[in-house]
């Protein structure tokens, strides 16, 4: 199975930007299913360059794959990449 996050304030659509986000969703997938187990939840951040709420984000992502949201910084893809997590923009 593989770990996949979605930058995610519904539960239901990638609609948060990667460092502000107010929460994950995150799905295991294999070749035939994909199965919600886990939500992961913060409090709300402002966009302020604060480097501090990122390590906190990517340590909860450990074990995924990639993470999915509307947009990453620079420092965050620099970081996810250095902890074996692709980020994934969607437009």
């Amino acid at each position: 199975m593989l770990k996949v996050a979605f930058a995610t304030s519904d539960r239901a659509s990638v609609d948060q930007h990667f460092g502000a986000s107010l929460g994950f969703a995150i799905h295991a997938i294999d070749s035939e299913h994909a199965k919600l187990v886990e939500v992961i939840e913060f409090p709300e951040e402002s966009m302020d360059g604060n480097e501090d709420k990122l390590a906190q984000k990517i340590a909860a992502l450990s074990g995924c794959a990639a993470v999915y949201c509307l947009a990453v910084g620079g420092s965050a893809v620099r970081q996810l990449l250095a902890a074996g997590i692709q980020p994934i923009r969607l437009d």
